[in-house]
């Protein structure tokens, strides 16, 4: 993008960042909120609990064990922070899939068999499986997955609760934010959907 997406406002100058939007939306969802930033102390004022990424620069997956490290719940929801259209009737969706599992991922099917790893839900005892791989050299999520018990979530459950796929359009590209912006559907900052 060539900025910090972080500090967009798609909502208006007075409206929240992207950052801000999602945050809230992971608040309507659930019990605890736990961010993962290289730059904490830019955004105090979130209502969240802030912590220093371990591995700063070192990508997602590393962001990943942080943030489980500091869950207090068995599971936690694994969200990107430039998700600015998450539905929450999916979310409850996931939530109730039957467990045990170390990961749960949707698959997307555009293209097909595209795992969704950053909107998925993790049970904390993958941070220390996960460590000495990412200590290793590994950085993707993806591959990650290989060495979890994990279970893949089909478009045919999914767009039961998510018909368009909204909650997998992440912002990396301007184009992305004109989809957004430019959406009749785009819904108000930081408001989330009623559960399904």
């Amino acid at each position: 993008m060539g900025h910090d997406k972080r500090q967009m406002r798609l909502w208006g100058a007075s409206g929240p960042t992207l950052l801000e939007h999602v945050v809230l939306l992971a608040r309507s969802m659930c019990a605890d909120c736990v961010v993962v930033l290289p730059d904490p102390e830019r955004w105090r004022h979130l209502s969240a609990r802030l912590v220093a990424d371990e591995y700063p620069g070192a990508g997602p997956l590393a962001a990943l064990i942080t943030g489980l490290e500091h869950v207090a719940q068995p599971y936690a929801l694994a969200l990107a922070g430039d998700l600015p259209t998450i539905e929450p009737r999916l979310i409850a969706a996931l939530r109730a899939w039957p467990r045990p599992y170390q990961a749960l991922v949707p698959i997307h099917d555009q293209p097909p068999g595209r795992p969704e790893p950053l909107l998925a839900l993790y049970h904390r005892d993958c941070a220390t499986i996960l460590r000495p791989h990412v200590k290793a050299g590994l950085r993707t999520l993806h591959r990650a997955l290989h060495v979890l018990d994990h279970q893949f979530v089909p478009p045919a459950f999914w767009r039961q609760h998510d018909p368009t796929g909204r909650s997998f359009l992440n912002l990396n590209t301007p184009a992305d934010v004109h989809q957004i912006t430019a959406s009749p559907h785009r819904r108000t900052a930081g408001t989330a959907l009623p559960p399904a």
